[in-house]
């Protein structure tokens, strides 16, 4: 290619131009700090989570240390109570439920976008989030099939 063809193609270049393109109508959401709702995942998982470990060392691993029975009495004390009856399912059930909740809120990133009207939700891959998410279901699971087995043998 001699000199003269190319200074034809370089004159023959559509050359950019700036056209007055508004920027894109996108807002993008993040629910809650992903570092923040794990510590708090782990918190709500504490006391479901100890209590399960000391049943299945007390039942299935015989080992009888007096912490679980202290801990199984003061549980139960809150059964025996019209009152405080609801303290227990919230503790066992209902704070591994507002874990999964405020971990899956942290990793989800919502973005909505008005041209198309359209929502997208991200999801973040951030390992401990998801571990406790997964802990959590696994906990209230256990405590669920417990209940329905408990009622379906009486």
């Amino acid at each position: 290619m001699d000199e003269k063809e190319f200074i034809n193609k370089m004159d023959n270049l559509r050359k950019p131009g700036f056209e007055n393109n508004p920027p894109d109508n996108t807002l993008k959401l993040v629910i809650l700090n992903s570092k923040r709702s794990a510590a708090i995942g782990v918190w709500f998982l504490a006391v479901p989570l100890y209590f399960l470990l000391m049943v299945f060392m007390k039942y299935y691993f015989n080992v009888n240390l007096h912490v679980i029975d202290i801990f199984e009495d003061f549980i139960s004390s809150f059964d025996r109570s019209p009152a405080t009856k609801f303290i227990t399912p919230l503790f066992f059930i209902g704070l591994p439920i507002i874990g999964i909740a405020i971990n899956l809120l942290s990793i989800m990133f919502f973005e909505y976008d008005k041209k198309q009207r359209r929502i997208n939700i991200s999801i973040k891959l951030k390992p401990i989030n998801i571990i406790l998410i997964i802990g959590s279901f696994a906990i209230v699971s256990i405590f669920i099939l417990y209940l329905i087995a408990e009622n379906l043998h009486h």
